[in-house]
């Protein structure tokens, strides 16, 4: 187990034993849904191959147009 899980743990045992429960029973769905294949939708796909024809052209953002985009937003 990474350091992530590990730390996160830590802090459930500090939490009220119910919240503990709460928690700890939610956490196989969330483990199971991340394990499973994503079915995509068609649209997913014509998105994802028109995004895989873009790249395979180059047409990536510059450094400058990445910049622009995060001043705009505050990242």
């Amino acid at each position: 187990m990474t350091d992530c899980p590990e730390r996160v743990i830590a802090r459930l045992r500090e939490l009220p034993p119910e919240t503990q429960d709460t928690i700890a029973c939610a956490m196989p769905v969330r483990v199971d849904a991340a394990s499973e294949p994503v079915a995509l939708t068609p649209e997913d796909k014509a998105s994802l191959a028109r995004s895989l024809e873009q790249a395979a052209r180059g047409g990536f953002a510059g450094d400058e147009e990445v910049e622009a985009i995060r001043a705009k937003h505050g990242l």
